[in-house]
């Protein structure tokens, strides 16, 4: 198995790149779907976006035939990416044409791709959408491919909610459901002192909390989180870590803050469920939780939330 180009880190500052360049919805959806397809490694990437009407439309792809971009559309009932959509859950397949969901769609010329990892690109635990990866060799992708493009899911769902991609919408066919005069997020100038071992989830919640007005503290091992507090002179308003690290947890870093920043709140992100981090004793009930992967909104909206409660 090849691995991917470059990880997660260097996609997300790609992406970042392709975000800020002042080109048309359209061509910077096509540069998308074109880096992560060769960061992946993948032959396939496609974008659908979910329609005010209920429906996924096929709004860009690099490896299926083009002309079905804007042409395709499917019910959320119907293949495997409107499972994807309607579950809100990845789907992992090597052999996509097997899956009793699956459904020939004869313009798009995915016939020849048998392998399929499709995600959801979800907003405020909203489906706006869902990405697509495929390949022609028959493989299960690696759990570290599927978190790199459920992280990559979260920077579309930024795209999407943002309103950008309504002037795509052909004259007479429903819009994108996500709208600029939807719920906004609500930010702050507190700072945060963040702790996290994977650089992409790491990169993107600081990028997200600065971009929101907050001071940010960036550490990659709970060790280094704990030299941060001790050499910061100013206040810490909230830690923002992950329950499982190397070296210490982020429960056993909590403990340790206290002693250093008595009173500090602290708000933990794991991709396990709340469920299983409870029930193996390894956070209490009660305490402030976001679950990974999370959409820029989900992190903005819960870290205001601890400040206020805090």
């Amino acid at each position: 198995m090849r691995a991917a180009l470059g990880g997660p880190r260097v996609l997300l500052r790609r992406l970042r790149e392709v975000m800020a360049e002042p080109v048309s919805a359209q061509e910077r959806l096509d540069k998308i779907v074109v880096l992560i397809a060769a960061n992946m490694v993948a032959e396939v990437c496609s974008v659908y976006v979910l329609r005010v009407d209920g429906t996924l439309e096929l709004y860009a792809t690099e490896g299926l035939k083009k002309e079905a971009v804007h042409q395709t559309v499917l019910r959320q009932d119907e293949g495997l990416v409107g499972l994807v959509a309607s579950e809100a859950n990845p789907i992992n397949l090597s052999q996509a044409q097997d899956h009793p969901a699956f459904s020939y769609r004869p313009e798009t010329g995915e016939e020849n791709y048998h392998s399929f990892l499709g995600v959801p690109v979800l907003r405020a635990g909203n489906t706006l959408g869902v990405l697509v990866v495929q390949n022609r060799a028959r493989r299960t992708y690696s759990e570290e491919e599927e978190e790199a493009l459920q992280t990559t899911a979260m920077v579309l769902a930024e795209m999407i909610a943002s309103g950008e991609l309504s002037t795509l919408a052909r004259p007479g066919v429903p819009e994108p459901a996500a709208r600029t005069s939807g719920p906004t997020t609500v930010g702050g100038t507190e700072t945060i002192l963040i702790a996290e071992d994977a650089d992409a989830v790491r990169e993107l919640a600081c990028r997200v909390l600065r971009t929101h007005g907050y001071t940010v503290l960036e550490a990659k091992q709970a060790p280094d989180a704990l030299d941060i507090a001790r050499a910061h002179a100013g206040t810490i308003h909230l830690l923002l870590t992950d329950v499982v690290m190397p070296e210490l947890s982020g429960r056993e870093l909590a403990r340790r803050l206290e002693a250093l920043r008595p009173g500090v709140p602290v708000l933990y992100m794991s991709g396990y469920t709340d469920e299983t981090i409870v029930s193996h004793g390894t956070l209490e009930p009660g305490l402030a939780y976001l679950p990974k992967p999370f959409t820029p909104q989900a992190l903005v909206r819960k870290v205001r939330e601890v400040l206020d409660s805090g």
